[in-house]
């Protein structure tokens, strides 16, 4: 069988792409569920093929949680207030900030 040069240039451009695709990395959760298909029990803590600590966290997303918490609104102001900064009262943050303060000291002087 002869292959034409055309043929050729195309065999071998197929084979670059097929290089070139990324091939997806398998995660926790693609394991998980291919020992599920094949019957089998999940690990216990401390066997072999169960995740460490890290690795289930990034699965899990509590990492993000845990290291990524956001600074409430009142830090933001105090910050505000220590670099010498003034808030925009027209500002929907500082509308709602104001609002919330004076609930809380509605709150405190009922409590008086």
């Amino acid at each position: 069988m002869r292959v034409t040069r055309a043929q050729l240039r195309y065999i071998i451009k197929e084979a670059l792409e097929e290089k070139k695709r990324p091939k997806p990395k398998k995660n926790i959760w693609d394991n998980i569920r291919a020992k599920q298909a094949r019957g089998e029990e999940p690990s216990e803590p401390g066997d072999e093929g169960y995740p460490d600590e890290k690795t289930w966290h990034s699965a899990t997303n509590e990492a993000d949680l845990s290291e990524k918490k956001k600074k409430g609104l009142w830090a933001n102001i105090h910050a505000k207030k220590k670099r010498g900064e003034k808030s925009n009262p027209r500002s929907k943050s500082y509308k709602a900030a104001k609002k919330a303060g004076e609930k809380i000291n509605k709150k405190a002087k009922r409590k008086k």
